[in-house]
């Protein structure tokens, strides 16, 4: 399996999020996060994850962009409207 360095994989993640709609910054947050699942060792939660969400944006179930609003909020859960 190929190594890819962190800065370069951020990169990669990045614009293939913004391609299929997502802002810079959701983009740039959702990148980090998956990365972080990876050096986590959490890698089905990790960039494996892009496609599926890629997929998910063109079908319609996820909306880059949508409004939400945090309904309940602890330090272990938290209740999201949006």
């Amino acid at each position: 399996m190929p190594t890819i360095a962190h800065d370069r994989l951020q990169s990669i993640a990045e614009a293939l999020l913004v391609a299929s709609g997502a802002s810079q910054s959701e983009a740039e947050i959702v990148a980090r996060h998956c990365i972080g699942a990876n050096l986590a060792g959490h890698d089905s939660h990790g960039i494996i994850a892009i496609p599926t969400y890629i997929d998910r944006v063109k079908r319609g179930h996820i909306i880059p962009g949508a409004p939400y609003e945090v309904e309940r909020e602890s330090a272990t859960h938290m209740v999201v409207n949006g």
